[in-house]
């Protein structure tokens, strides 16, 4: 086995005060490091990372609502980035990634060299930042070039009896025939500045696709899609 699963509970257990079992853990995906020594999931809005030697487990909470910025969902999309100063360095420092004008960039590190890799990002179809994700031997780039959706949203009252004042807020609500945000995997070649169109004939009318994550060794990079 990947772990141990009682000593993950026991662990879960001491720093979260619950009382999860080891045949039922609250998660059905995970994340294992590379070295075999840290596992990765999310229980609700919490991100766990537990060291498999020690089983000491830290937690890190963010907005459920939001999501993981790498992440591409019906609930959640990335906005647009077009900011030339926020950028994604090579793993060997000779080249820095940017979005702007909504396509994917690249900066040589001396700063002499500035050229396109893409030219088909727009404002309704944008390359997202945070999706950016270089091969360990900086030799090729992915990213997801992402046409949004449409984001419909309720009015949410709380006015509950323990509160003075009345709480609004909204919350995403899709209907069916409402428009998904349709993203698709790229591959840039840096050597040559090619951009390769991933077929997406398994994922046409994807649901929900995870962050990309390169083999160690650089020969591909994988994601999981609903």
């Amino acid at each position: 086995p990947a772990f141990d699963q009682a000593r993950l509970a026991a662990a879960l257990n001491k720093v979260s005060h619950e009382s999860y079992q080891a045949g039922n853990l609250p998660f059905d995906r995970f994340e294992l490091s590379e070295d075999g020594r840290r596992l990765d999931f999310q229980i609700e809005d919490t991100r766990w990372s537990c060291d498999l030697a020690s089983y000491d487990c830290t937690s890190t909470t963010f907005d459920a609502r939001k999501g993981d910025p790498r992440e591409l969902s019906h609930r959640y999309t990335p906005p647009a980035e077009n900011n030339p100063d926020k950028s994604n360095a090579s793993p060997d420092g000779k080249w820095i990634a940017y979005i702007k004008n909504c396509n994917v960039f690249l900066r040589s590190e001396d700063g002499l060299q500035d050229v396109p890799l893409s030219r088909d990002g727009a404002e309704g179809n944008c390359y997202v930042f945070s999706t950016l994700s270089w091969s360990p031997d900086s030799r090729h780039l992915a990213a997801y070039l992402v046409r949004p959706g449409y984001r419909r949203e309720v009015p949410y009252l709380n006015s509950s009896t323990d509160q003075l004042e009345r709480e609004y807020s909204t919350i995403f609500y899709p209907r069916p025939g409402d428009v998904l945000p349709l993203p698709q995997p790229v591959l840039f070649d840096i050597a040559v500045r090619r951009q390769i169109v991933i077929d997406d004939a398994l994922f046409s009318n994807v649901f929900e696709l995870s962050p990309l994550r390169w083999w160690a060794d650089s020969r591909g990079f994988t994601f999981e899609y609903n």
